[in-house]
């Protein structure tokens, strides 16, 4: 079993977390397997992206699951609206401590450089 999560804020690229969301959901589909996707946001309540989508996450940093995956979208201001989250940076960390993969789509790889990660 595999645990997938999508940090997900306030203006957030949609197409950055909901194509990969796809992608894990039709793998757990096709494997068969007992996968879990969840999003991720600083705070509880609802977020908009980029585009106008109405969003709310399913855990807060404080009480997500322990992760396998970690994705990190971007937005066309990444510094102002994901790096403005309080604790982002230090619980990324945390959490690239404990997971297998932590990966970034587009302006993303700004969150894993901001956190001192490196992204290949």
């Amino acid at each position: 079993m595999t645990t997938y999560g999508l940090y997900i804020y306030e203006q957030v690229a949609e197409q950055d977390f909901v194509g990969p969301q796809q992608v894990f959901a039709a793998s757990r589909h096709i494997a068969g397997g007992n996968d879990t996707i969840v999003t991720i946001a600083a705070r509880p309540g609802a977020l908009r992206g980029a585009g106008g989508l109405r969003m709310i996450p399913d855990h807060t940093f404080a009480d997500a699951p322990p992760l396998d995956v970690l994705v990190l979208p971007g937005t066309a201001d990444v510094t102002r609206h994901a790096l403005s989250d309080p604790g982002l940076l230090e619980w990324v960390t945390a959490r690239a401590a404990t997971a297998r993969w932590v990966t970034a789509v587009c302006t993303g790889t700004l969150i894993l450089h901001a956190a001192g990660l490196r992204s290949e």
